[in-house]
């Protein structure tokens, strides 16, 4: 119901990075998992909201491998935001530059690590949505 207050407690699909297929989605198929998690935590609507687990040092110092990460479904992010996105098939967590030069946009996808050099996204792809909170598997 429209305008009803948000359960105190949600379960988000959780999506395994690994089996997104060339032409798949994040989204595309069953989730793995379904996770508990306080609506309190997000400052969107749960409706709205889907996890996957990260992989790989990509995106250190901010996610970690085996972070659980918060995204909000939106496929027109800012420039500089973080996102789950479809590359050549291939899901991934990264920083988006977006460049405008006259009606076409082209996006250049960068890994927080900087033993990992900026790339142009190629013509498939495609952003799920904006990472808007991580849940670390690892403390220090």
């Amino acid at each position: 119901m429209k305008g009803s207050p948000e359960k105190k407690i949600t379960y988000l699909n959780l999506y395994g990075l690994a089996h997104c297929g060339p032409n798949g989605s994040i989204l595309d198929g069953d989730p793995i998992e379904r996770i508990a998690i306080s609506t309190r935590l997000l400052t969107f609507p749960s409706s709205e909201a889907f996890m996957v687990k990260a992989k790989g040092d990509s995106m250190v110092p901010k996610i970690n491998e085996g972070d659980f990460i918060i995204v909000k479904r939106n496929r027109n992010p800012e420039s500089g935001s973080i996102v789950a996105c479809v590359n050549e098939g291939e899901a991934l967590i990264k920083k988006i530059k977006i460049e405008k030069e006259k009606n076409e946009k082209r996006y250049i996808l960068i890994s927080l690590n900087p033993k990992y050099p900026p790339f142009l996204a190629k013509d498939d792809f495609r952003i799920e949505g904006e990472v808007r909170g991580i849940i670390t598997s690892k403390f220090e």
